[in-house]
Order: structure tokens, then sequence, then C-alpha cells
């Protein structure tokens, strides 16, 4: 997309890339979403697109948060390694669209607990999503907040290093249709890891002799009613194979 100034003299364009490194142009940077992007790919990204900005230019990194993990809380939360970046919170509060009184909750709402300034504050939207959601993925989504995986037993960190395959970029094959919900995964060879839908499937597709011995963890629901039952086991000393199932 190109855009052109009143005397015809000078151009502007913006350029989309889809999650791939920026390589071969200059200017200005956006990192959009950056929090969600897979944990490698943001490094690869960000690191094609710093020498973008090195002959003039800026960047610019927005996002939700996801989690205390990844490039893009380093940078938030970083201020010495990270200097010239300027940083800007702007939560649900900010917007005329979610809140009833912007002048006084920009004021107000930072001393408040989340249940007290959305009742006080928000919008019919806004209260139906507070309502329909758990805090903490509220305040992830509306607040701006990096939800402290140091409350779980096991850390984000801890689990991403231990489910190679399961990432996009662990894969040499893309999985069909895209989606690896929806994706029939029978006959992918490259996945490491493979998920049973259901309990039947898990016992139908378990042999002894092929897929060795089982371990079973249970995953207690703490603020819902929706605990997992994990089965994992090892296949010729490192591969391993999953189920799970729900319980509501």
């Amino acid at each position: 997309m190109e855009f052109y100034d009143k005397s015809g003299k000078t151009v502007s364009r913006l350029i989309s890339i889809a999650c791939r490194p920026p390589r071969g142009r200059g200017g200005d940077i956006v990192f959009d979403e950056m929090a969600i992007y897979p944990e490698n790919k943001a490094e690869v990204i960000y690191t094609a697109g710093i020498p973008v900005t090195a002959r003039g230019g800026c960047v610019e990194i927005g996002s939700t948060p996801l989690g205390k993990i990844g490039r893009f809380y380093d940078v938030f939360v970083d201020k010495k390694k990270y200097r010239t970046y300027n940083r800007y919170t702007i939560p649900w509060w900010f917007s005329a669209a979610l809140c009833t009184n912007v002048e006084e909750a920009v004021r107000n709402a930072p001393a408040m607990d989340t249940e007290e300034r959305v009742y006080r504050y928000g919008t019919p939207p806004v209260i139906e999503a507070f309502e329909a959601m758990l805090l903490e993925d509220f305040q992830q989504e509306f607040e701006c907040t990096f939800i402290d995986s140091a409350l779980s037993f096991i850390t984000l960190d801890l689990i991403y290093a231990n489910t190679p395959g399961m990432r996009a970029e662990d894969r040499t094959e893309e999985i069909r249709g895209g989606n690896i919900e929806d994706a029939d995964i029978e006959d992918e060879k490259d996945l490491e890891i493979k998920i049973f839908r259901t309990s039947d499937e898990l016992c139908a597709g378990y042999s002894r002799e092929e897929h060795g011995a089982l371990y079973l963890g249970y995953d207690v629901a703490r603020y819902r009613d929706a605990a997992v039952i994990y089965v994992l086991g090892v296949v010729d000393g490192k591969k391993m194979r999953c189920g799970n199932r729900n319980e509501k």
C-alpha cells in the first residue's frame, strides 16, 4: 500500500509481512501482537527486524501480554537492556468504547481492584466479558497484566522446552489444514508427540511392547470444573505419546 503526499513528490509505503523475517528492506518497523508469536519464530523475526532500522527508522512493538516469557515480555520489563524503548500500557478504561467515563477512570481505576473498576466504569460488553472469564484471563486480555507463571507448578518455560514437535517451528511439514486441532495427524511421521482425544482411542492405540510404560498425571482444576488427566509414555527411549481426558 502506497501513500503520496499532496505534491506527489514523495511516497510512503506500508508493507505487511505476516510473521516472517523482514529482510532486505529499510524504514520503520512494527511488530504487532509479538507476545503471540511462536517462541523461536519471535526471536528470528526480532533479530532480522532490528537491522532494518539501522539506516534510520524506529521499532514499535505492540501486543496483548501472554505470560512472563518471550521477547515481548523481556523488552517490556528489562529497561536496562532495552533502554531505547518507551513503554506504554493501555488498559480497557483508556477507551471510550469500553469505558463509561474515561477521564474519571484514568484517575481512579488504577487504585481499584479489577471487579470494582469493571462495575464502576465498564460498559455492558466489558462487564459481560468480566463475568464470563476467569479473573486472570480478563486481566491479561483487558488490563495488560502479565500473568505470573511462578504460581504454576510447571512454568511456561519448562513446558515449551519439553514439548518438541507440537510447535509449528519444530515441524518438518505443515499440518494439513493448518490447525492441529482439526487436522488428521495419524500418519504424520514428523510429529513427535501424538494426542489421543478420548480414553477409547488411547486404549485402542496402546501396546505395551510398542509403546513402553505409561505415566499418568492429574491436573486438578483450581478455578473451574475442568480437571484433566494426562497419560505419557516413552517410545524408544525418547518419543512421547500422550492422551488426555477432560472431566467437567
